[in-house]
């Protein structure tokens, strides 16, 4: 590409070159190979500008969105603010009462809160609603049956190192603990600096669904009916 095209309005050419080459490119790969090149293509944006314009020609490749690459994930949170479903799942002790709550640990090399615990969730992707989401934390993440109505807590809107997203809090009753106690953490023992913060656990999510699950109040706050999840 001649060297006046990085500069004045041979940038704008170069650009449109560049996505055309690599949308005709991407025709005649088979679908893993497509994917494999949209993600080494986004690993070279070095800015938000450039994700803003390469990205919606490049994501016209993605034909199937039921798995993300983690850098097509990021590249997305840059160039626009995500919406995700946090399921915060209370138990009770059968013996002494209190309240447990769900909440996984982070890799030791997650590039963003590595060690950190966190409710599961997910951001919901192209044509899915709460529901759906619900299905696929169910299948990845819950080794346990999901209640049948979740209900909405709170929202939080999050700006970290990954981009801004705008998280759905949502509360279930799971009943009593399972004698699995794996990843179950009582609430009253819950060490705070150890907590993701972009669930908004500073705002005490998780004290709010405690405060649901022991009045049984939810007010006007939404329910949704989960029933074959």
């Amino acid at each position: 590409m001649a060297d006046t095209d990085v500069q004045g309005q041979g940038t704008t050419l170069a650009m449109q070159q560049h996505r055309e080459y690599v949308q005709n490119l991407a025709c005649n790969l088979p679908a893993a190979e497509r994917i494999a090149l949209l993600v080494n293509v986004i690993q070279t944006l070095t800015s938000d500008t450039e994700a803003f314009k390469v990205l919606p020609a490049l994501l016209r490749m993605v034909k199937d969105w039921r798995v993300l690459p983690p850098a097509v994930f990021e590249a997305l949170m840059r160039a626009r603010a995500a919406v995700a479903l946090e399921m915060v799942l209370i138990a009770r002790d059968p013996d002494e009462g209190y309240a447990w709550v769900y909440m996984t640990k982070r890799s030791s090399d997650d590039p963003h809160y590595a060690g950190l615990l966190h409710v599961p969730g997910s951001i919901l992707r192209p044509l899915e609603d709460i529901g759906d989401v619900a299905k696929r934390l169910q299948s990845m993440e819950f080794p346990f049956a999901l209640p049948s109505i979740v209900s909405f807590v709170d929202l939080h809107m999050n700006h970290d190192t990954r981009g801004s997203c705008l998280g759905l809090i949502y509360y279930g009753d799971v009943g009593v603990l399972p004698e699995d106690r794996t990843n179950w953490h009582r609430v009253r023992d819950l060490d705070r600096s150890k907590l993701c913060v972009h669930h908004g656990m500073v705002r005490g999510i998780v004290d709010k669904a405690v405060a649901a699950w022991r009045t049984g109040e939810l007010g006007d706050y939404m329910s949704i009916q989960l029933s074959g999840v």
